[in-house]
């Protein structure tokens, strides 16, 4: 008998700890400006949270009033209570607020705009694509029959240039009755059969190029042996010649340097040797001679002027 309520509140306490706590970090916020989530997948995001917890009509409206932040809960709290008194009236203010949809026409540009990136892979292609065509379908149902046919030729055409978009325009050809999912199949299995054939090439354009000796190879060993023997006997001219073209331009300068002081010496030879050329006298115990001053010039034993002897001198004319 007590296994049952003991099962019965084991129900209970697994139930009561499911609830999403308000204010937790995992809610997302909505303040009504740019740089955060659309209007539109905040409120799907909050519906998902509420359906999930099974709450009472106040605690949806607390829920979503916990959700909101800045300007868009200042909306909320400044408006008529009849237009916040239950979930689906707030909702329906803040989607008046800011749930402004693009128009029809910039919708429907947008799709047919559509085109695939440089880099974007096929799968990522189609998502967009029908993102895109979902959104504009929302505000603008499609006839009756669908837009399949429209949907693969907005497809063949978006598709960036290339074999992908080749082999896919033959299809409808070959194949006319082939629809949009079964066209985006077979244009995912090409990128990857072209991805494939890629790789192969580019594995066998590396094995080609790579050396087909290995590191424990003879051949691979003398191989490097002579090279670096090739290497130490280039080091080595090139050291030679150096040393070779370096001796020759100290020899240079040491020869201009042996040059330009023998220049100077002989530059300064001259005054040295007449400033220490001796002056010619007579010897102590020789008859008088002949006598010499400072520039090598004969003095006159008659009037003691230099520049003559005593047999020129001018006195002596005169006297005669």
């Amino acid at each position: 008998m007590d296994e049952a309520p003991a099962r019965e509140g084991a129900g209970t306490v697994n139930a009561v700890l499911m609830p999403w706590f308000m204010g937790g970090p995992w809610i997302p916020k909505f303040s009504g400006k740019g740089g955060g989530a659309t209007y539109g997948e905040w409120q799907a995001q909050i519906e998902a949270f509420l359906r999930a917890q099974g709450l009472s009509g106040q605690q949806k409206l607390d829920f979503i009033l916990s959700a909101l932040e800045g300007e868009a809960k200042q909306e909320v709290l400044l408006a008529e209570p009849d237009k916040r008194d239950t979930d689906t009236n707030l909702f329906a203010l803040l989607k008046t607020l800011y749930g402004k949809a693009e128009p029809v026409a910039q919708l429907r540009a947008k799709f047919f705009q559509c085109r695939q990136g440089v880099d974007e892979g096929v799968g990522a292609f189609v998502l967009r694509l029908r993102e895109l065509h979902h959104r504009w379908r929302a505000v603008d149902p499609a006839p009756v029959g669908g837009d399949d046919e429209m949907l693969r030729a907005q497809f063949l055409m978006g598709l960036k240039p290339g074999p992908v978009q080749q082999e896919l325009q033959r299809q409808p050809r070959r194949l006319p009755g082939l629809t949009f999912a079964e066209t985006c199949t077979e244009a995912k299995a090409l990128e990857k059969e072209l991805q494939q054939e890629e790789a192969h090439v580019c594995r066998t354009q590396m094995a080609q190029l790579a050396p087909t000796a290995t590191a424990t190879d003879p051949t691979w060993q003398q191989w490097k042996d002579s090279l670096k023997s090739e290497l130490q006997q280039e080091l080595k001219e090139q050291v030679s010649a150096l040393s070779k073209n370096l001796l020759e331009e100290f020899k240079k300068l040491h020869l201009q340097d042996s040059q330009g002081e023998v220049i100077q010496r002989i530059r300064d030879a001259p005054a040295t040797a007449s400033s220490s050329r001796p002056r010619h006298t007579r010897p102590a115990g020789e008859p008088r001679s002949f006598q010499w001053d400072a520039q090598g010039r004969p003095i006159c034993r008659d009037c003691g002027e230099s520049g003559h002897v005593q047999r020129f001198c001018p006195r002596r004319r005169q006297n005669f």
